[in-house]
């Protein structure tokens, strides 16, 4: 049995921060680029919720970021079209990982034997915790689908796993039949504590 991480293999642990208040926006590269009014603590690969924004409305709703410094960051795979004029704020809602590429000799043709593990090592109570595998055909993820989703119930107390497993599957499921895909781990939580904390990890085995 072989282990390929996708994020591992030391549990990447994300702590939930507050809601940022948005004072400005911009183009950088044609990408819309967020300014907040203090710092907001985020990290590259960092999951937000905008909302609120006026003017430059395309910045609003889910995105991963890439951060420019700690009071500026870059939404992916973005386009700005219109002024900033007004208000905003920005919301942690998880965490997505690099790519890992698949479509190299190891994975391609892929195994007949598959399986993409999601590990949760920690979590807080009550909290609903969303694992998404997903799969594209470029690394920037423009044409990215999601391939499995499972949802993770609260109460997982440190040092509790709870681990859920995916069979590999022909397209449209996992789609790993084609050459240069990668793969990512999104993790989503809904309505968290601020400096609330998730732990995970994830791997295919083959």
């Amino acid at each position: 049995m072989t282990q390929t991480f996708i994020v591992g293999p030391t549990p990447k642990s994300k702590t939930v921060q507050a809601v940022s208040t948005i004072s400005g926006a911009a183009s950088s590269s044609g990408l819309i680029k967020i300014a907040t009014t203090a710092p907001h603590n985020l990290e590259t690969g960092d999951c937000i919720q905008n909302a609120g924004v006026t003017g430059t409305v395309e910045a609003n709703g889910l995105w991963t970021v890439t951060v420019v410094d700690g009071t500026h960051f870059t939404l992916n795979n973005s386009v700005f079209a219109n002024a900033y004029v007004s208000d905003g704020t920005v919301a942690h809602v998880g965490y997505a990982s690099v790519g890992l590429d698949v479509g190299n000799s190891l994975f391609y043709p892929p195994p007949n034997n598959l399986t993409a593990i999601v590990k949760l090592h920690s979590a807080p109570v009550n909290v609903t915790c969303r694992a998404i595998l997903e799969d594209a055909s470029d690394a920037g993820f423009t044409t990215g689908m999601a391939a499995f989703t499972t949802a993770f119930g609260g109460g997982v107390a440190p040092g509790n796993d709870l681990r859920r497993d995916f069979r590999y599957a022909d397209v449209p499921d996992v789609r790993l039949a084609s050459s240069g895909d990668y793969m990512r781990l999104k993790i989503l939580w809904g309505k968290p504590v601020v400096g609330a904390t998730f732990a995970f990890t994830s791997w295919l085995e083959y």
